[in-house]
C-alpha cells in the first residue's frame, strides 16, 4: 500500500507483475471489495444480477462456478466452492468462457433449399431433419467431447433408431495448453469421459459406411481433408450446433441449440465425476437447447418423446459405463450414478 490516509491505494511491488492463470482470484479474497476486475467494474450494480449454480466446460477439470446475469446477458463467472473438484478457485479462461461461447451464435435454424439455406422454426427444421435421416439407412454420429450426457445419450439412440452407425468423439485430447497440475487440464473439452461412458470412441477416421451423418457441436471439415468430399456425398448431413462453422455449409439442416449456458446439462469430467449444471439464461427466440432438438429428432424417428430433462438425465446417466452403445431403451435406473 502506497500513501497515505485518504489517498492510500494497492499497487504492486516496484518490478513485479500478476501474469498467471489464477489472477481472478485475487479479487474474490478481498475482504472488503476493493479490489475489482477490469472486465466487470461498472458494469452492473451486484444487487441486480440473478446468479445460478453451473460447470464450466472450459477444460475437462469442470471447476464448479456462478454464473451471474441480468436481462439475458452473463455478466461474470465466479468459481463455486466444491472441495473434491475445485475448491473455492477457478482459473482465468473460465472467467471470460462466455465471451467465447455466446459469441457467432446461431440465432435461428436452417434448411437448405435450391441450393440456399432458408430460416425457418424449429420444427419445420427438425420435421425435414427427420425425413432425411430415415431415407439413409445407417447413421454415423460426429460429436464434439463439448456435447453433454444427455445429448450424446440422445445422438446414441438416433443411431440405434437408424441402423446403429458409428458413434465418434472427434475432438483432441491434447491441445497446446499444457496441464498445470492445479486445475487447468489440455483437455480443453467438458465431457470426454461422459462420452465414452456412452459408447462412443475417440477416432480420426472418416465414417464412410452411413448414409446420412449427424454432427453433434463439432466441426470436423475445419482443417481436416476428406471430410468435405465425403459429406457432400452423404444421403442426409444434419448439424446441431450453437454457433456457426465451416462444417455448417455441408448440412441439409442445421438445427440452432442453445448453449451450455442456456439449458440445464450434465457432463463427466477426467476425474469421472458427473456433474449438473443449471441455466442462466434463456436462449434467443426460436433457439432449442440441444437436449431438446435431439428429443425431437428421436421422437420423429420413432423413439421416446423425452420433454421433461429430469426424467432424460436419470435414463442417460444409467446408460454410463455400459459396454459398447447404449441401448435406444436403457431401463436400469436403480443405481444410476447422480449428478452433484
Amino acid at each position: 500500500i502506497i500513501e497515505r490516509g485518504d489517498h492510500s491505494r494497492v499497487e504492486l511491488v516496484p518490478g513485479s507483475a500478476v501474469d498467471n492463470d489464477y489472477a481472478g482470484n485475487i479479487v474474490d479474497i478481498c475482504p472488503v471489495g476493493a479490489l475489482t476486475s477490469r472486465d466487470f467494474r461498472f458494469r452492473s450494480r451486484v444487487w441486480f444480477l440473478a446468479s445460478s449454480d453451473a460447470v464450466c466446460t472450459g477444460c475437462s477439470t469442470g471447476c464448479n462456478v456462478r454464473v451471474d446475469s441480468r436481462d439475458g446477458s452473463v455478466y461474470r463467472i465466479k468459481p463455486r466452492y466444491n472441495p473434491e473438484v475445485n475448491g473455492h478457485w477457478m482459473c482465468d479462461h473460465g472467467r471470460r468462457l462466455h465471451g467465447e461461447v455466446l459469441g457467432r451464435r446461431l440465432d435461428h435454424s436452417m434448411v437448405r433449399r435450391d441450393g440456399a439455406f432458408v430460416a425457418v422454426e424449429p420444427e419445420t427444421a427438425v420435421a425435414e431433419a427427420v425425413a432425411g435421416i430415415s431415407r439413409a439407412g445407417k447413421v454415423a454420429i460426429v460429436a464434439s467431447a463439448e456435447a453433454s450426457v444427455e445429448e450424446g445419450f440422445l445422438a446414441a439412440a438416433i443411431s440405434s433408431r437408424v441402423g446403429g452407425g458409428r458413434l465418434i468423439v472427434d475432438s483432441p485430447a491434447v491441445s497446446d495448453v499444457a496441464d498445470d497440475g492445479v486445475l487447468v487440464s489440455t483437455d480443453r473439452f467438458p465431457n470426454r469421459a461422459g462420452l465414452l461412458g456412452l459408447g462412443f470412441v475417440e477416432s480420426e477416421e472418416i465414417p464412410r459406411d452411413a448414409g446420412a451423418i449427424l454432427v453433434l457441436r463439432a466441426d470436423p471439415v475445419l482443417g481436416r481433408e476428406g471430410w468435405a468430399a465425403v459429406l457432400e456425398e452423404m444421403t442426409s448431413v444434419v448439424a446441431v450446433m450453437s454457433r456457426d462453422s465451416e462444417t455448417a455449409a455441408f448440412a441439409d439442416q442445421v438445427l440452432a441449440a442453445g448453449s451450455h449456458f442456456e439449458a440445464e446439462a450434465s457432463f463427466v469430467n477426467r476425474q469421472g465425476r458427473l456433474q449438473l449444471s443449471h441455466a442462466s439464461i434463456a436462449a434467443p427466440a426460436g433457439v432449442l437447447p440441444g437436449w431438446r432438438v435431439l428429443a425431437g429428432l428421436l421422437a420423429g424417428l420413432g423413439g421416446t418423446d423425452y420433454r421433461d430433462f429430469s426424467e432424460l438425465s436419470a435414463r442417460a446417466a444409467a446408460c454410463l459405463g455400459s459396454q459398447g452403445p447404449p441401448r435406444v431403451e436403457c431401463e436400469a435406473l436403480e443405481n444410476s450414478p447422480k449428478a452433484i
